[in-house]
């Protein structure tokens, strides 16, 4: 009897160290997912991740509030009344660095025509991002998501992911993957129609 109740127990034990195994791997393949977002696939689509319908019409793009590089809190909302394009990099995001130069052009060229552009770093320190901007003298609009909020809400599972959204405050495209510039200006050019 007694030797029953401790292989009981053992099994029990067992049982549950397992489990927790199992959880800790789980969160842990997560994680690594979530750093190491796919490189290699692009998405493209003209409607949102909120979007629960198969309509073609552009869906309103989520709310959240960031803080940009010199502190000042950032609202989509309150942006609405001009085109904005949001993009969701890294620093150390390959098909990132490879895609901000293009973005940089696309930038100047809409400076004078209502165009916002900023990008959303996802789970870097300030320091980091200043430093890359300064090193490829980059001028960015930059929002801080340490924690990916937005990301989260956006279901941005790879990056880069860009969302173009007019005057109105909807979605007219979203792209995950790198752009050429050609892409970049023909769905700049959507907000703008």
């Amino acid at each position: 009897m007694m030797k029953k109740n401790h292989v009981i127990i053992l099994l029990s034990a067992l049982a549950v160290v397992l489990a927790v195994v199992g959880v800790l791997s789980f969160i842990g393949s997560n994680k690594s997912n979530n750093n190491s977002p796919s490189n290699t696939t692009t998405t493209e689509t003209s409607l949102p991740v909120n979007s629960s319908s198969n309509s073609e019409e552009p869906q309103m793009a989520l709310d959240f509030t960031l803080t940009d590089l010199n502190g000042k809190q950032i609202t989509l909302s309150e942006l609405k009344g001009k085109n904005v394009f949001l993009n969701f990099f890294t620093t150390w995001c390959g098909p990132c660095k490879r895609e901000l130069p293009e973005i940089q052009k696309i930038q100047e060229e809409y400076k004078d025509k209502d165009l916002l552009v900023y990008l959303i770093n996802l789970n870097e320190d300030e320091q980091t991002v200043k430093d890359y901007m300064e090193k490829n003298n980059y001028e960015f609009n930059i929002l801080m998501d340490p924690n990916s909020d937005a990301g989260n809400l956006y279901r941005t599972t790879e990056i880069p992911t860009s969302l173009f959204i007019n005057k109105e405050g909807k979605i007219v495209k979203r792209y995950s993957g790198q752009m050429t510039y050609a892409m970049v200006k023909d769905f700049v050019e959507m907000l703008y129609k």
